[in-house]
């Protein structure tokens, strides 16, 4: 239908010409040839009011389109003859260039600019209303998702999809999906960004290769060439497309929504199962992971899903993941590098001539071959990127690290990451640092269960309430994993003070509250606890008591019998922890501070080098043949550092 607009077509001469200008001219009169209209433009009331849309149907009945009796009717109210002015303007050459951008309104439900929104798209907008009530500030992944919900009015539906996926069960209110949680949680803000990042890559190949984020939807181009996808699109255009045959922008998107849910769905299971970070308020924001992510783009959803299945796959890629998450904060411009290093990108060929990139062959052994190629890219541009920070951090401390050279990739990452790591460590006195989240999955690795509630009861009775639970607060178990995801409400993981926060305050003599940064926070005297084990009628503000006889695996998995120095000697942080607990229970410590300050520092200290040495033994452990088969390569060190 488009054609019949163009000046070489059925319009551009003879008698359907005349016909269509002499029926134009009779509609603002009283007796206009609407029929001949009708017959001659029936797309003509797109064009005068700008858009397409249905009158709702009554009593059941379907929706009617619009049409010119209805365009007619509103004459009086709106400058009609001055758009059928337009409209008859538009057989003349001259406005052929107009013409064009009214195209995709006789080739598909869209906008002069943009796309027409369809009656399937309600739930969209119904929880974009949810969103933007009461005063909310819209989002950047709000926008996202406002912008390709335009072309795949189902992108709520997609996100259900990965949510049932990374949760299990069905998802009952779409709404609620769009909930300001954290992104730790990898959720519908993860989601949205990571559809975006794919749908920028498949459509734009290397110009989007440094868009991170949802950055892409403020980019003029991008709308733009999002609005072309389909037979129309230049072949210059066509030139960056992942693949070409994209017949309209809502497959584009379906199909990186796709990807997007497959890749974060196995990103979940390596960090809950490899990395042991299964409680996702403990982890880190996953920006630093892009250029992996990256990488899962490029495999198609089926051999991604089978991807999923492969314990060395996913032990190799929690390793990479466990890496990246422990060297120095990746900034933008090292992220941008780590990605255009992972995928093997030119970046100055593709600054002067852009390319697409593409999915991998639907071919197993193609894929493995790919992605090993990948992941030793990775590896080295993470070690170029990470010992250039790491280097510059040292030195501002004063301090020198160990020279790398003559090691192999995985031992220098190693090296630099367990270096950052006690960095980190000795910094830690928040709850909210990044370390604490660590401490989770050290503990959750050790088998950390809940504290011995027979030994808590017995010490309450004894200590008159000074340490312990009440029994009446007390369940009639023993110990219980505290960290299972599936158990109930009541052993949901919570972090906690060893020594009451509020004693430990007094100890170290600084105020402050459990949110600010102090040494009575410090990383050392924290650990994770259940709700039921944390609240305020257990051992929120009271003493635990560290029982060897009952709960020596529980303490062992906590640190408890780690060494640390007290008075000249080696002693292990249980012995000061009791020590320490005798003389503020049993003394006026507030009267002479100084030995609790010793034994406070000393109990602190003990166990963040614990930390740090549970840490390098887990970087150090051995993995498989076949997982070191993803990730070996051979190491040129020298041209990396």
């Amino acid at each position: 239908m488009a054609a019949l607009l163009s000046p070489s077509s059925i319009f551009g001469q003879g008698t359907q010409l005349e016909l269509a200008r002499r029926a134009l001219s009779t509609f603002p009169g009283e007796n206009p040839e609407l029929e001949t209209l009708g017959k001659l433009i029936p797309w003509g009331p797109q064009f005068v009011t700008g858009y397409a849309f249905e009158h709702p149907g009554i009593d059941d009945r379907p929706a009617t389109p619009l049409r010119w009796s209805d365009i007619h009717a509103l004459r009086d109210e709106t400058n009609v003859s001055q758009m059928v002015g337009r409209l008859a303007a538009l057989f003349s050459p001259r406005w052929a260039p107009l013409f064009e951008r009214y195209r995709g309104m006789l080739e598909g439900d869209r906008f002069a600019v943009g796309w027409l929104p369809r009656s399937d798209v309600s739930a969209a907008i119904d929880a974009y209303v949810r969103i933007n009530r009461s005063g909310i500030r819209v989002r950047p992944e709000e926008r996202a998702l406002a912008l390709l919900s335009r072309a795949r009015p189902s992108l709520l539906d997609d996100l259900a999809t990965f949510i049932e996926g990374r949760d299990g069960g069905d998802v009952e209110n779409q709404r609620d999906l769009l909930a300001h949680e954290s992104d730790r949680h990898m959720g519908f803000s993860v989601w949205i960004t990571v559809v975006t990042r794919f749908t920028a890559l498949a459509l734009m190949g290397d110009n989007a290769r440094r868009w991170t984020g949802v950055s892409a939807i403020d980019r003029k181009d991008f709308a733009y060439r999002l609005d072309r996808v389909g037979p129309n699109e230049t072949v210059k255009g066509r030139s960056t497309w992942a693949r070409p045959g994209f017949e309209q922008p809502g497959e584009l998107i379906e199909d990186c929504a796709k990807r997007a849910t497959a890749a974060l769905i196995i990103l979940d299971q390596v960090l809950s199962e490899e990395l042991f970070l299964d409680h996702r308020m403990a982890r880190q924001h996953p920006r630093s992971l892009v250029a992996l992510i990256d990488l899962l783009y490029r495999i198609p959803t089926k051999e991604l899903n089978q991807l999923g299945s492969d314990d060395s796959f996913r032990a190799a890629l929690g390793r990479l993941v466990h890496w990246t998450l422990l060297v120095p904060y990746i900034d933008q411009a090292d992220l941008e590098q780590l990605v255009v290093d992972t995928h093997g990108i030119d970046d100055t060929e593709a600054a002067r001539n852009p390319g697409p990139i593409s999915p991998w062959a639907e071919d197993t052994d193609t894929i493995r071959a790919c992605l090993v190629d990948a992941f030793g890219r990775y590896q080295q541009s993470l070690l170029t990127v990470s010992h250039r920070k790491i280097s510059g951090i040292a030195e501002g401390r004063g301090e020198t690290l160990a020279p790398i050279e003559k090691l192999t990739v995985h031992d220098a990452l190693n090296h630099i990451a367990l270096a950052n790591f006690s960095f980190e460590v000795k910094e830690s006195r928040s709850l909210q640092h990044t370390a604490v989240g660590w401490l989770y999955a050290i503990e959750r690795r050790g088998s950390a269960q809940e504290f011995s509630w027979r030994a808590q009861v017995e010490g309450f009775e004894k200590t008159h309430g000074k340490c312990g639970i009440p029994p009446s607060n007390a369940p009639s178990i023993e110990a219980r994993l505290c960290w299972n995801k599936s158990l109930d409400e009541d052993l949901y993981p919570e972090k906690q003070h060893i020594v009451p926060f509020a004693l430990a305050r007094q100890i170290v003599d600084k105020g402050g509250t459990r949110a600010t940064a102090s040494p009575a926070n410090a990383i050392g005297n924290l650990t994770w606890l259940s709700r039921r084990q944390n609240k305020l009628e257990a051992l929120a503000d009271r003493w635990t008591v560290m029982d060897r006889d009952r709960d020596y695996k529980n303490l062992h998995s906590r640190g408890m019998f780690a060494k640390t120095v007290f008075g000249g000697k080696n002693v292990e942080v249980h012995d000061v922890y009791q020590r320490l607990q005798d003389l503020v229970i049993n003394t006026d410590f507030l009267a002479d501070k100084s030995e609790a300050q010793e034994l406070f520092a000393a109990f602190s200290s003990g166990r963040a080098d614990w930390i740090v040495i549970e840490m390098e033994q887990w970087l150090k452990q051995p993995v498989s043949e076949a997982v070191a088969a993803w990730l070996t390569f051979e190491p040129s060190l020298h041209r990396w550092i």
